[in-house]
């Protein structure tokens, strides 16, 4: 078993400045009620992910807080532990007994992402009953701060909040003055000793990088068969935007793991920050370094965000190295489409996939169990707090994915969310 450390892959999120602006383009934010249909049924069995033992060992880096949450201890509970009844999607609670609560999705930049969530929250939305808009920063992040407060003065009494992390304390701060209930997205809201300010949903940042690392390690015979790499003829690059903390964390994770397992090996910058979040800014990070480079016989390749993966994938065609490539992902959300239309190449191969229903639930139910006054944020998931710690720390259940095993893992969330309920 892999250790694992409980801290959020954040994906990066930029914003902009207006007054509150959803899916349309209006001026204020919608307080049009979303339709709402109860399903039949609730209560899951616990499906919680595995995970390792504590690493109490590991020493934490320059970014790391005295409570271990950003680079240190690993906290992660095995056992993994069961479902409580606040905050979760349990058959305890009548979510159609009340008038609908109004939840809003603030975030800071639309993205593949933000469509994403967006659609599991209006899903979650007719399944715990309450009205849903979302609302785009455009960009700016005084306009992030702007919408909060339109969209409290109208009457939304949850929000999710998934600003840019460089205004996270303040997001934080100012939806505590409001009185709202709300929960972070991906952004992770901390103090300025990096302590959590809530509740919140993590991917894991040393977990996703040894989760990549340690596939490609794996199981690149599979892809190239029965040969034995070197560290001075193979390459390497985490693609990233090293300005963000969180995914500097998942770089330099990913760059010290794979220097452990091949001494030598040929690691290569792979910092984004100049051309964006695009495919094309993967392209052009990897295709510069690769041409540039002719000697390494073959290549790793993991990335922060799914579209660079796509971008480097492109690169390897481009440049006729495709079978020397291998490509695993963090997000397989436009891997799993090219799966299923049998339009895989020879490199990107693989991603680590979570549900967006999985990462979902405990936003949405963890608001309603505030609004209803069943939890406050301190007593939230307490089977998921390190010790000493006041706010929990939930590890969502992820995956790597390849075309040989997508199917079992969407076979397996649909039963999550529509057959693993009492009374269905």
């Amino acid at each position: 078993m892999k250790k694992i450390l409980a801290i959020s892959l954040a994906l990066v999120v930029m914003f902009s400045l207006f007054a509150c602006s959803g899916k349309t383009t209006s001026d204020q934010p919608s307080t049009a009620p979303t339709e709402s249909t109860a399903p039949e049924s609730t209560a899951p069995e616990s499906t919680a992910p595995e995970s390792a033992a504590p690493d109490e060992s590991a020493a934490p880096t320059e970014e790391a807080s005295s409570n271990g949450y950003w680079s240190g201890p690993d906290w992660i509970i095995d056992p993994p532990p069961p479902h409580g009844d606040a905050g979760w999607y349990t058959d305890d609670v009548d979510w159609f007994a009340r008038d609908p609560y109004k939840i809003a999705f603030l975030y800071g930049q639309a993205f593949a992402l933000t469509d994403m969530e967006g659609e599991s929250f209006e899903a979650w939305s007719k399944r715990v009953n309450f009205e849903y808009a979302e609302f785009d920063g455009n960009q700016d992040n005084e306009l992030f701060l702007n919408n909060m407060e339109v969209c409290a003065s109208q009457g939304w009494q949850g929000m999710i909040l998934q600003p840019d992390a460089t205004i996270g304390m303040r997001v934080a701060e100012m939806a505590n003055e409001l009185g709202v209930a709300w929960m972070p997205g991906v952004t992770p809201m901390m103090d300025e000793d990096g302590n959590l300010m809530q509740p919140m949903v993590t991917l894991g940042t040393k977990y996703q990088a040894d989760l990549a690392n340690n596939w490609l390690i794996d199981n690149y015979k599979t892809y190239w068969g029965d040969i034995e790499l070197e560290g001075p003829t193979l390459g390497y690059m985490c693609l990233t935007i090293a300005s963000n903390p969180i995914l500097k964390v998942v770089y330099d994770y990913s760059n010290s793991g794979i220097e452990e397992a091949y001494p030598g090996v040929n690691v290569f910058e792979g910092d984004c920050i100049n051309f964006g979040i695009s495919a094309d800014a993967g392209y052009q990070v990897v295709s510069a370094t690769m041409a540039a480079h002719p000697e390494i016989e073959h290549w790793f390749i993991t990335s922060a965000l799914e579209d660079y993966a796509q971008g480097a994938a492109q690169a390897a065609v481009s440049l006729n190295v495709e079978d020397k490539v291998l490509i695993c992902s963090n997000g397989a959300n436009i891997l799993i489409p090219m799966f299923e239309q049998n339009a895989v190449g020879n490199s990107w191969v693989a991603g680590i996939y979570y549900a967006q229903d999985i990462f979902c639930e405990p936003l949405v139910c963890g608001i309603i169990a505030m609004l209803d006054g069943r939890a406050t944020p301190e007593s939230l998931y307490p089977e998921w707090k390190a010790p000493g710690a006041k706010y929990a720390n939930i590890l969502c259940d992820t995956r790597v994915i390849t075309k040989d095993t997508y199917q079992e893992y969407l076979d397996y969330i649909d039963n999550y969310i529509n057959g693993n309920f009492k009374n269905q």
